[in-house]
């Protein structure tokens, strides 16, 4: 089967396969090239081989279908280049070592979590966002109108480099109350960025 471009091929090779399918990292990285393997059970056979010139649709039957890719050559040096920058990424992900980071001058995701503990039993509940506002315009004498409560904030990771960059992952930060001396709220301004802890008006850093 002879098809013009590597879109093609993969809208051919969607219609011979039997089940979806996934990339298998283990096959590809014995194999040298990207195996993609039925995630069906009992499909294990069925495997599609992405050959760069051409896709080689493996079932368990025995058959085997070839999906040539007779596409412009430079669309060809475009995807292997692309594969190779693919690879080369993987490679510096796992050289850089990135792992979960929190920025030591905010308030740690562990003890904002021992407040929320006490939601379930009543000892502490989440506050709506307008009162939420009308407290931190009576404690710190805030503009309402400049004011957003913010209820999640973003995952970070730092590597071995000291580089840091956001997962794109959300936690969670809504406005909770305990005590007067035991509350937290992250909010934004037109300009600035905080949070309160126990009563204490911080600059939220990110």
């Amino acid at each position: 089967m002879k098809v013009a471009s590597i879109k093609e091929a993969w809208e051919k090779a969607n219609e011979v396969f039997p089940t979806d399918y996934i990339k298998d990292e283990n096959s590809s990285e014995r194999a040298g090239y990207p195996i993609f393997r039925s995630t069906a059970e009992g499909h294990y056979y069925d495997y599609i081989c992405d050959l760069g010139c051409r896709l080689e649709v493996n079932l368990s039957d025995g058959n085997v279908v070839n999906i040539w890719i007779e596409a412009d050559k430079r669309d060809l040096r475009i995807f292997e280049l692309e594969k190779q920058v693919a690879k080369l990424t993987a490679t510096l992900e796992k050289e850089l070592d990135w792992k979960p980071h929190e920025s030591e001058r905010n308030v740690a995701q562990a003890e904002y979590q021992r407040l929320v503990d006490g939601v379930p039993g009543g000892s502490a509940y989440y506050m709506a966002d307008n009162d939420a506002i009308d407290w931190i315009c009576k404690e710190f004498d805030f503009d309402p109108k400049k004011i957003t409560i913010i209820h999640e904030i973003d995952a970070e990771e730092i590597n071995r480099h000291r580089q840091c960059r956001t997962t794109g992952k959300k936690i969670d930060r809504r406005p909770v109350y305990c005590a007067t001396d035991y509350h937290y709220i992250r909010f934004n301004t037109t300009r600035w960025y905080y949070e309160v802890w126990n009563g204490q008006l911080r600059e939220f850093y990110c």
